[in-house]
């Protein structure tokens, strides 16, 4: 029995935001690629995509900026890929890594 639940996100990576605020990275000071997989309201969701920020800098963005109620870091550094297609056009690449990566969020639309 699933008590009701259609969508459910785990992630193992960092919060980068919990309630609408920043989580505390200060002591982060390498810079990395980042994806952000981000909770707007009850059923909005974004995936942000950045080029070496400082995960503090990154969180302060989506809690400050995107107005991320929760936020997940889903990857970081040179395994960050991100991949765009809408409809039966074709994929774009916002950024391709040379490494495997055996984790993926996929949606479709219906």
């Amino acid at each position: 029995q699933n008590d009701g639940i259609k969508y459910t996100v785990a992630a193992t990576g960092s919060f980068l935001v919990q309630n609408g605020k920043a989580v505390n990275h200060s002591g982060d000071t390498v810079p990395a690629s980042r994806i952000g997989l981000c909770q707007l309201d009850k059923n909005n969701f974004i995936m942000i995509f950045s080029y070496n920020p400082l995960m503090q800098k990154f969180a302060e963005f989506l809690a400050n900026t995107m107005h991320c109620q929760t936020a997940v870091n889903l990857d970081g550094g040179g395994s960050c890929a991100m991949f765009y297609k809408k409809g039966s056009g074709s994929l774009t690449k916002l950024r391709q890594t040379d490494r495997t990566v055996p984790d993926a969020v996929y949606f479709v639309e219906q």
